[in-house]
């Protein structure tokens, strides 16, 4: 060899000077024999390996070249091709970190997105479905998950309110109960057929028996009064009040009683078939006094 690169200690193993000599040299056996076969067939293209490092090399004949050389180009192959390795390697980190956070970003959307609503609104209808008030502010989240959990939310406070005015309803209903249960006269409604659906104490000791429920009241239960008791029930069910003293047996077997009834029409609001609401006094005594009045005069 009559040169050598610029720096040959970047090519240790490729090129050498001889120690006797000084004259430059190729060295490594592999490369030696790429030239030998490179100076026999006028030219040479092939990929050595020394120490452990693997180099392309393009060895051109004399009448490519001017004479007297025989010109070996060497380029490690990781020049050629690691770029595209090193770009490859780089594409692939790229590729997996991307797929990663993108996991990582699907699994926070669906936690707070679709799971994380789904629980909260779980949790709501629950305890609307035990009676209690959720009050609660409406969830933030997709539209279509914030408009289930206002409806949600809404219609529990619907219910409450029910549940309230049906408490409220109750309670007044038992102190008109308390009321009615303590009223001195006998008071009972009935159907539109004239059978007795409710009756007060008074009622059940003035008119009697202890059990008047589904029977027609006793005062007007004889032969003769089933006519008339039609009559009285057309009267209530045309709107008017129907008033009258019936003398019968008192329920509790007292003497012969004087009872005054008023039958007075109950209109529901449904429009359906109305009840009646009987009142029961006894007046015996006044009747009484009455009676000595007229007969002292």
């Amino acid at each position: 060899m009559v040169a050598l690169p610029e720096r040959p200690e970047r090519w240790s193993g490729l090129f050498d000077l001889n120690s006797t000599t000084g004259t430059p040299s190729v060295a490594g056996a592999a490369f030696q024999a790429l030239v030998a076969d490179a100076a026999a067939n006028g030219g040479q293209f092939g990929e050595i390996e020394v120490s452990g490092r693997r180099y392309l090399v393009d060895l051109l004949g004399f009448q490519r070249v001017a004479l007297p050389w025989l010109m070996a180009v060497v380029v490690p192959s990781d020049t050629l091709y690691g770029w595209v390795h090193t770009l490859r390697d780089r594409v692939v980190a790229v590729t997996v970190l991307t797929a990663i956070v993108a996991l990582l970003l699907l699994l926070l959307a669906w936690r707070f997105g679709v799971e994380r609503p789904i629980a909260l609104l779980t949790s709501r209808l629950r305890r609307i479905a035990e009676g209690e008030l959720d009050t609660r502010a409406v969830l933030r989240g997709p539209a279509e998950f914030r408009e289930l959990d206002l409806a949600a939310a809404e219609t529990g406070r619907k219910i409450e309110e029910r549940e309230r005015a049906n408490r409220g309803l109750v309670r007044t209903l038992r102190e008109y109960e308390h009321a009615v249960q303590q009223s001195p006269a006998g008071i009972a409604i009935l159907e539109h057929d004239g059978r007795v659906v409710f009756a007060n104490d008074a009622y059940r000791r003035l008119v009697g028996p202890a059990d008047p429920l589904g029977d027609p009241p006793r005062l007007f239960a004889g032969p003769a009064d089933l006519a008339a008791m039609e009559v009285r029930m057309a009267t209530v069910r045309a709107g008017r009040t129907a008033r009258e003293d019936v003398t019968a047996q008192r329920g509790d077997d007292e003497p012969l009683t004087v009872f005054q009834c008023v039958l007075a029409p109950l209109f529901p609001d449904d429009g359906s078939e109305g009840q009646a609401l009987l009142l029961v006094e006894d007046v015996t005594g006044r009747k009484r006094v009455e009676q000595g009045l007229v007969d002292a005069r």
